[in-house]
Order: C-alpha cells, then sequence, then structure tokens
C-alpha cells in the first residue's frame, strides 16, 4: 500500500506516502516543501542574474521575471517546465537569456520591443562578469561553511548545583558557562526535575 489517509499535524487528516526510509509523508507537506525549494532557487538565480527587467528595469514581483532566450534553436529546457533540474545546469541555461519582466517579454514575441545583438552581447558580458564575481563569492562561502566539529559531551553538575547555580547567574549565563545553550540548561532541569 503506497498512500493512506493519515493524521498531519499541519493538514489534519490527508494523503500520505511512505518514503524510502520507511516513514510516512503528508502529500500536502511534501507539495509545499517542493514548490517553496522552487521558489528559492528562482529567487537565487533571479538575483544572480541582476533581479530586474534588463529592458525596463522592473523588479517589484519575482514571478513578473522571466528567462528569454536569445538564440531559441540553443534552448535545452525552459525554465517554466517545472521539471527539477541540477543548479549549475540552471545557471548554464540561464547564461543563454536575459532577465525581462512579463510585459517586456510578450513584447520581444510579438515583435514590438527589439533585444538588439549588440545590447545582447553587452548584457551578456556584464552577467559574465557578476558570475564571475558571484562564484568567487560562493567559492569562498563554501571554503567558510567548512564542516563544524562536533560538540563533545558535557559533564552536567548534578540537579542540586545546577539549580543553585540558575538562581545565582540565569539560564543564559549557565548555558555559557557549561557551554551549551539556555534551552539545553531549560531541558535539563525539566527532564531531570520530572523523574
Amino acid at each position: 500500500m503506497n498512500r493512506i489517509d493519515k493524521q498531519c499535524k499541519k493538514h489534519d487528516i490527508t494523503p500520505h506516502y511512505k518514503t524510502k526510509d520507511g516513514h510516512w509523508r503528508c502529500c500536502k507537506c511534501n507539495t509545499e516543501g517542493v514548490t517553496l525549494h522552487r521558489q528559492q532557487r528562482k529567487l537565487r538565480l533571479l538575483q544572480l542574474f541582476g533581479g530586474t527587467c534588463w529592458l525596463c528595469g522592473y523588479n517589484k514581483s519575482v514571478r513578473a521575471l522571466h528567462f528569454h532566450h536569445l538564440d531559441p534553436t540553443q534552448k535545452d529546457f525552459a525554465f517554466s517546465s517545472g521539471v527539477p533540474r541540477n543548479w549549475d545546469k540552471m545557471v548554464k541555461e540561464a547564461k543563454k537569456c536575459i532577465l525581462l519582466c512579463s510585459n517586456c517579454h510578450c513584447e520581444v514575441h510579438d515583435g514590438i520591443a527589439v533585444v538588439l545583438p549588440e545590447m545582447a552581447r553587452s548584457l551578456l558580458a556584464q552577467l559574465e562578469e557578476r558570475l564571475a564575481v558571484n562564484q568567487e563569492v560562493a567559492c569562498s562561502k563554501r571554503a567558510e561553511r567548512a564542516p563544524k566539529p562536533r560538540p563533545t559531551k558535557i559533564t552536567w553538575p548534578p540537579i542540586d548545583e545546577l539549580v543553585d547555580r540558575l538562581q545565582v547567574s540565569g539560564y543564559k549565563q549557565l548555558g555559557r558557562e557549561l557551554g551549551v545553550s539556555d534551552n539545553a540548561v531549560r531541558k535539563r532541569l525539566h527532564t531531570r526535575q520530572g523523574h
């Protein structure tokens, strides 16, 4: 059985599907997660490519900005297809495009507005410069995001001592002294005092 109706914390009774690891996942939560992921990727791609219409400068709605292929014969895929793509493939495809708002995009396709080849070359040169800078920034951020060492287990003082120290210094200060968060101190007290 691949789908069953189950209780979801967010959506009440909804269809759930079984994941590869054997857990049940709400179909609505999954759809919302995929939609959010795609919106975030589009936003990231738009920011990388300037975030404004290259003809009129429009930048108010992300949904109104489209990638227009300068040479339709070079198009490998359309961004509107909704098919999940590798990030590098998306950037490679977007390099064949200019960013247009929906009005300018329609006007270009209807022949009302024209993207001149010189203008396109200039825009693509600017784009290559921006991508080179963003690539350097992304590489440096990756280097900064080196895996953090896993925290070592701490030796908690006895509960009585913990309560005494808490009355003197408070959760935040006590957490700093022990090398944990204030929430860790709260949880420790809650679980130990409940037993």
